[in-house]
């Protein structure tokens, strides 16, 4: 089988895997987390979370989802109020002292095993990217027992991983949602409209901070909810993958039928803006930005609870975007990644990226396999 065919028979499975989904989650088939018999004393989704050390749930997440939670004040600047229908229940990490800590932060239960929480939980969010290498083995029990699951970025360090998750996702019509955060924040909904009046596309530049972990795959991942997936070549110069002080990405999206290609040009700065967007058409241009506020409570609402609330969608059963977008997404940076490591930071096909290639883990002996058997 060659690649194109490898890649298009895979395109297939996901689309119909998608449809399923979504007939079973609208139909008779998987019932949604709401539908679901709850075990929180406050009748919110029960939330298993997957990691707690360097984890974004730890440290903002929860600030929103357990912010009228007696003890969860960590940055003196709670909300006092419910702002959302979660409440986390369950937590598991490697370092189970680690768990046991959050755990009574939040009044939760801390489990020694990672496939704990089956059967106890509605929804089960992975927020530690040290953990992404391990997603499949770590997912697989979430997601064969139809337990809609969050899964932080990068997603995958090899297409044949990410294939397996989908898979898995698509077989058992288990809502999935792969994202970074910029992905939900109100300036893509908005962008899309503005690119119908621009005319023909001539340029898009974004910039971002580049100390973000890493800057790329945020705003990669917002442009690209903003055009589309069909990007032809991708390139990447910096000088580290996970901090950066320079970083410089392209991608090279092929146009459609009254369009011609154009190109996506994506920079990180040493400034702390969250990004700036601007967009280059035929008949005007239009720039937006957004700036981090030094409150603690506007980077929650305005930085953070998009995608928190998207979580909550996902566990009541709304699908975000087909598989396929996960797919493509971790495509597209892992082609970047390959771009930076082995060709000097020269464009390359995204289309000839081998399934078999692998990008190397930040932590390659962080788990032993053994868990897993």
């Amino acid at each position: 089988m060659t690649m194109d065919s490898e890649n298009s028979g895979r395109r297939t499975f996901l689309k119909s895997a998608a449809a399923a989904s979504t007939l079973a989650l609208t139909g008779t088939g998987l019932a949604s987390a709401q539908d679901s018999p709850s075990g929180s004393p406050s009748g919110k989704l029960r939330v298993g979370v997957m990691g707690v050390v360097n984890s974004f749930t730890s440290w903002s997440w929860s600030d929103l989802m357990e912010s009228d939670k007696e003890g969860n004040d960590p940055h003196g600047e709670s909300f006092q109020t419910p702002l959302l229908g979660m409440d986390i229940t369950h937590v598991w990490d490697l370092d189970h002292a680690a768990a046991q800590k959050y755990a009574r932060r939040l009044d939760a239960k801390a489990v020694r095993g990672y496939d704990d929480m089956v059967g106890h939980v509605d929804g089960v969010i992975f927020g530690v990217l040290d953990d992404v290498p391990w997603y499949k083995y770590l997912a697989r029990p979430y997601l064969e027992a139809g337990i809609p699951t969050y899964l932080s970025r990068p997603f995958a360090y090899n297409l044949r991983d990410i294939d397996e998750i989908l898979e898995m996702a698509g077989r058992h019509n288990t809502p999935l949602l792969a994202t970074a955060k910029f992905e939900h924040y109100n300036e893509v909904p908005a962008l899309r409209r503005k690119v119908e009046q621009l005319g023909r596309m001539r340029l898009a530049h974004a910039t971002g901070n580049a100390s973000d972990w890493p800057m790329h795959f945020h705003i990669m991942f917002m442009m690209m909810q903003i055009f589309g997936y069909d990007v032809e070549q991708v390139s990447l110069i910096t000088d580290g993958i996970q901090r950066n002080r320079y970083c410089q990405m392209t991608l090279l999206y092929k146009g459609d039928s009254d369009g011609a290609p154009f190109l996506c040009t994506i920079h990180g700065v040493p400034n702390q803006d969250q990004l700036s967007v601007t967009l280059f058409g035929d008949t005007l241009t239009v720039t937006t930005n957004m700036l981090r506020s030094p409150e603690w409570r506007d980077s929650l609402l305005f930085r953070y609870a998009p995608q928190v609330i998207a979580i909550q969608r996902t566990f009541h059963g709304e699908l975000f975007e087909p598989l396929d977008n996960i797919r493509e997404k971790t495509r597209v940076w892992l082609a970047a990644y390959k771009s930076h490591l082995e060709h000097a930071g020269a464009a390359i096909d995204v289309g000839g990226l081998s399934p078999d290639w692998r990008a190397p883990y930040p932590q390659p002996d962080r788990i032993d396999l053994s868990m897993f058997r």
